[in-house]
């Protein structure tokens, strides 16, 4: 029983750690010049710690936080964790109303609060799509109405072939 009490204890003070260890992520980042846009992005069994936007590019992090450098915290970050990041990104990318360039950083914090290393390690791996710009479906354009009049945009026929003359 002592030992579940530990474990309890352990698991909270991880969960500091790691809460502790994504304002200091947070931090160095705005030191950067990024503009923190979310913290904790949550949506359905998915959560991206930070989302930032430096220079129109919006950057997806994952805040790793190890109290010693025995197990390297980048190696967390596992084909699991990156999938579930792609989804989340494409929800979040998808509900913004402009297109923007994108990309997944992995920021890795060792040691304690008064004493630690951070790392930061942009574009970390890329979409499985190999494309830097959002994929998006079609906004509204010209396909449902012209600008110059409300009447519907229609696709141009093609042109029948003329009979050559004999």
């Amino acid at each position: 029983m002592a030992r579940d009490i530990d474990k309890q204890a352990q698991g909270t003070s991880n969960r500091e750690w790691g809460a502790l260890a994504e304002n200091i992520a947070a931090d160095y980042l705005i030191k950067q010049g990024y503009t923190i846009r979310e913290r904790n992005f949550r949506m359905r069994h998915i959560e991206i710690d930070l989302i930032a936007e430096k220079d129109n590019e919006i950057v997806f992090v994952e805040v790793k936080a190890r109290s010693s450098d025995y197990v390297d915290a980048l190696y967390a970050v596992d084909k699991q964790k990156q999938n579930k990041m792609l989804s989340g990104a494409d929800m979040y990318l998808r509900a913004l109303p402009v297109l923007y360039w994108y990309r997944f950083d992995i920021i890795t914090i060792t040691g304690t609060k008064e004493d630690y290393k951070l790392e930061h390690y942009p574009d970390a791996f890329i979409s499985p799509l190999r494309t830097r710009v959002h994929p998006r479906p079609s906004r509204p354009s010209n396909r449902r109405k012209t600008k110059e009049s409300d009447e519907p945009w229609e696709e141009p026929k093609p042109k029948k072939p003329e009979k050559p003359e004999n």
